[in-house]
């Protein structure tokens, strides 16, 4: 009988390591995938810049010929790429156009795809801006046609855009215009002609206030050139003028160059912003290029609610 005693021990005790096995898996939890980006949209399709980026001119990123981009930009993503690491950041990425006449390549990771009817297209902003533009190069300027996504803070209205000119065509540049709604409900405000516009930001404002509006654009004349940036609070769907920056300007004057360049800075601080504003000015003798009459100023100021406030200015000659 020894044998056959063995047997069924050895028997009981594989169903028992079994059974607490069982026990231990049913009560273990079951293991969780990892989280996958969902897969883009078909192309083509629009997407909101979803924080600051850069531009390429080729589908494989370098550190070379980039031009930055700001949040709530929108761009129609054509092509989809393979996936490329810039920045420590490895994405997807996407063959773009910020408007009709170029292409360029980003990290699909800097972008959010948008709904059908959540911004007005490509061609409808361009058939609204289109009622601004001169008759003589339409077609041309048409090209030109880029768009921002507004926060509801800016009180444009549903789905509130800006659509502008990124022309530098004498006859195409600087316009500018206010979109609420999207499709046939698509209403566009004109805004005053700028001159030839270098960069939009939006920078929107902590508790939701009223965002600010900084447009830098060309300066042309006699004489005279550079670019300028002008601060714009958009309170209830209406621009208005708050302050307007030297970025960096030459103007002749007789055998003296009088340059002035400034640089703007902006830090969230409770309900607003508070923004910097530095300014160097000297005169520069062009048979020599000596420096002379340099000054260094310091300026301050508070948005909020709309509104900008300026703190005492310190000088350093």
């Amino acid at each position: 009988m020894k044998p056959f005693s063995r047997g069924p021990r050895r028997l009981l005790q594989a169903v028992s390591l079994l059974t607490l096995v069982g026990a231990a898996q049913a009560g273990a939890e079951p293991p969780t995938a990892a989280p996958s980006t969902p897969p883009p949209p078909a192309v083509p399709f629009d997407a909101r810049v979803a924080r600051d980026t850069v531009l390429f001119r080729k589908a494989k990123p370098g550190d070379d010929d980039v031009a930055p981009l700001s949040t709530g930009h929108i761009l129609t993503v054509i092509k989809l790429e393979p996936a490329q690491t810039w920045g420590g950041e490895t994405s997807p990425v996407g063959a773009v156009q910020p408007n009709a006449q170029s292409t360029f390549y980003t990290l699909l990771s800097r972008l959010e795809p948008l709904r059908p009817g959540q911004v007005v297209s490509a061609a409808e902003a361009t058939a609204l801006l289109s009622k601004q533009l001169p008759a003589d190069g339409r077609s041309w300027c048409q090209r030109f046609t880029e768009r921002m996504l507004l926060p509801a803070s800016s009180g444009v209205g549903k789905a509130g855009a800006l659509i502008y000119s990124s022309s530098s065509d004498d006859a195409c540049h600087g316009y500018m215009a206010l979109v609420s709604g999207t499709g046939k409900a698509a209403k566009a405000r004109a805004l005053p002609r700028r001159g030839p516009i270098e960069s939009i930001i939006v920078h929107e404002v902590p508790g939701g206030g009223p965002p600010l509006l900084s447009v830098v654009e060309a300066l042309r004349g006699a004489g005279i050139s550079g670019s300028r940036r002008t601060l714009f609070s958009l309170s209830r769907g209406t621009p208005r003028e708050l302050l307007a920056v030297e970025v960096a300007t030459d103007k002749l004057e007789k055998d003296t160059r009088h340059s002035v360049a400034s640089t703007v800075t902006f830090n969230p601080s409770g309900n607003g912003l508070d923004i910097e504003v530095r300014r160097t000015e000297m005169k520069v003798t062009l048979a020599t290029g000596a420096e002379s009459n340099k000054t260094e100023t310091v300026k301050r100021y508070r948005y909020e609610g709309g509104k900008l406030t300026a703190a005492p200015a310190s000088a350093k000659p």
